[in-house]
């Protein structure tokens, strides 16, 4: 898996600040089996309100200084917040369809984003959840998945 800096200042920015987060999507596919090209990172956070001003200070911290965002953006479900822009884009989203995050969290693998901490979502839960979702690239994700 290519290492890019920008997403590995941000994940440490999330760690540094105690966010409860999971990286999901195409990372966590190239975590578990084969790299796939994506555009961007999909980091799945808590949405409680202390989680919600912790992925707030690791914006901040992070160098987003000029957006438009506040906490209670991290506390509706369903959101998807785009930072950047492709191919360095950091998406975060508030749900997953199918998988609750306290469950997800239980669940989660503790690895390795270049050389440091990151939380991924469990292999089973992101089979779980492409099998919700069904799209042709989903099925062919979970193929891969599965003979990893």
């Amino acid at each position: 898996m290519r290492i890019e800096k920008d997403f590995k200042e941000f994940i440490g920015s999330l760690n540094n600040n105690s966010v409860r987060y999971l990286i999901i999507g195409s990372f966590a596919l190239s975590y578990y089996a084969e790299p796939r090209y994506t555009k961007d990172i999909d980091i799945l956070v808590e949405a409680t309100p202390t989680n919600a001003d912790r992925v707030m200070k690791a914006i901040l911290e992070f160098g987003f200084a000029d957006i438009e965002l506040g906490s209670r953006d991290f506390l509706e479900p369903e959101q998807v917040i785009q930072l950047g822009i492709e191919p360095l884009r950091i998406d975060l989203l508030t749900s997953l369809k199918g998988i609750a995050f306290a469950d997800a969290w239980e669940r989660r693998t503790a690895g390795h984003y270049g050389d440091i901490p990151a939380f991924y979502i469990s292999k089973q839960d992101l089979i779980d959840h492409k099998r919700l979702v069904g799209r042709k690239q989903d099925l062919a994700d979970i193929d891969r998945l599965i003979k990893a």
